[in-house]
């Protein structure tokens, strides 16, 4: 059984950006961001349940983001949205029909 999807919920338009490297002449390098794409989704915050002892991935997960398929978001990759930054730690095909996709985000605090 699918979920049903409304794509007027999808109204939080998102910022995918990948890294760019540079050499910086003493033989390191300076990390720039660039945008790939934008596109349109839906952020929900998750609340996890406190007292799990492990640090699991699922731990560091704040926020799942649904959207059409599309982009292909990857954790080499980050999202922005504003000024917030998102590392992505899973994706996953939402309905089995390849329409829309959820990413499981956690939050960059600087």
């Amino acid at each position: 059984m699918s979920d049903v999807i409304d794509p007027g919920r999808l109204r939080t338009r998102m910022i995918l950006e990948q890294p760019d490297d540079e050499d910086d002449g003493a033989g390191g390098a300076t990390r720039d961001w660039v945008t790939v794409t934008e596109f349109w989704a839906e952020l929900r915050p998750v609340s996890l349940r406190a007292g799990t002892a492990q640090a699991s991935m699922e731990q560091r997960i704040t926020h799942e983001l649904i959207y059409r398929a599309g982009p292909d978001l990857t954790r080499a990759l980050r999202l922005k949205f504003g000024e917030r930054l998102f590392n992505i730690l899973a994706v996953a095909d939402l309905n089995n029909d390849g329409t829309f996709r959820k990413a499981l985000i956690e939050e960059i605090k600087a």
